[in-house]
């Protein structure tokens, strides 16, 4: 199913709508609850990322990056935000792809799997910085509340038990004294 052609604008309407999309942008990051709560909103700008040319899904992007921190503290439905991201990581826009791994790496926390796997996936991307936006999301440790590593790190912290060294001799005399208890 081909992707209906976007409407023809005036350039002063193209205007118009660029500067309602920034403002956009800019109330949702005044009042983020709105966009939290109505992930259709998301999903509309995504969608109209991917309708529009001559600059204008530039700043469809740019009420995207605009819109991003607001999922800093996660999402009330992340079911239908992973489903959105995953569906648009296959966009044929690099942009794009690129906005879906900086929203899976910062709406959902490091040590959510399905979010991660995306992250994988992107790590193959033909672009460049989706590639790399990937790994870096990828190398971020989970909160310290996620997972719990003070007993490893406790563990390599503690000194390591002296060794004493075994003469050659010695080796020989246990292994014949092993051999011989077999």
């Amino acid at each position: 199913a081909a992707a209906a052609a976007a409407p023809v604008l005036s350039p002063a309407a193209m205007e118009h709508l660029a500067l309602a999309y920034t403002g956009l942008g800019k109330l949702c990051r005044r009042v983020p609850e709105h966009i939290i709560n109505h992930i259709s909103l998301l999903e509309r700008l995504f969608t109209d990322a991917s309708k529009w040319t001559n600059g204008l899904e530039d700043r469809v992007k740019e009420a995207l990056g605009l819109v991003l921190p607001c999922f800093a503290n996660g999402c009330p439905d992340p079911d239908r935000l992973l489903e959105l991201l995953a569906n648009r990581l296959r966009s044929p826009d690099a942009g794009l792809r690129l906005l879906c791994v900086r929203y899976l790496s910062t709406a959902f926390p490091a040590s959510h799997i399905p979010s991660r796997l995306l992250c994988v996936l992107a790590c193959a991307d033909s672009n460049a910085d989706v590639r790399s936006e990937a790994d870096q999301a990828l190398l971020r440790l989970p909160a310290p509340d996620a997972v719990d590593y003070t007993h490893v790190l406790d563990a390599a912290a503690a000194p390591l038990p002296p060794q004493t060294p075994i003469s050659p001799s010695k080796q020989t005399e246990e292994a014949s004294t092993a051999a011989a208890a077999a």
